[in-house]
């Protein structure tokens, strides 16, 4: 299912609208362009298999199910981070991914999303806080524990050099 809050009234129960083209489970990244919203891969429950699926629901009418998409370049699962420019939106690691990052295309969301990046590691169950121009991860959970203290920034506008290492955070 897809549900909306009201952000007019956030302390209402959300209200379902349409459905996913395929429910899924571990799918916890999105990112948006304004006018669509965009979910890419999950696992799938029924297929014990993870996903490469990237799903649309559109804003002007969100009772609508939502639409399959141009796929991810490979399956992924649990913790990958979205985030979005103006022309582009991102797919960073997750379970399966290693440093992999995909972009789709805004004007061609049908095509296979492109391959950049990549991150400076590979990690899963990140969190993501994206602005216009750059991708923020952290947490999550790499090759030792004091990966998940590492935030990492992908550069929007230029999206094929390697991610860097900020922060670090203060707790795991």
């Amino acid at each position: 299912y897809v549900e909306r809050l009201d952000y007019s009234n956030d302390t209402a129960d959300a209200v379902e609208k349409g459905n996913l083209v395929q429910g899924t489970g571990l799918m916890d990244s999105s990112f948006t362009n304004g006018s669509y919203g965009y979910f890419g891969g999950g696992y799938s429950p029924s297929a014990s298999a993870r996903l490469s699926l990237v799903q649309r629901i559109d804003f002007s009418n969100d009772t609508a199910d939502s639409v399959a998409k141009g796929p991810l370049t490979n399956t992924r699962s649990s913790g990958i981070a979205g985030g979005a420019s103006a022309s582009y939106g991102y797919f960073m690691n997750g379970y399966n991914a290693g440093t992999r990052v995909d972009r789709v295309d805004f004007s061609n969301d049908t095509a296979t999303a492109s391959p950049k990046g990549p991150m400076e590691m590979g990690r899963k169950y990140t969190t993501s806080a994206p602005t216009s121009v750059y991708g923020y991860l952290g947490g999550g959970g790499g090759t030792n524990p004091t990966d998940s203290t590492v935030v990492s920034r992908m550069d929007f506008s230029n999206d094929t050099s390697t991610a860097t290492a900020k922060g670090p955070l203060t707790a795991h």
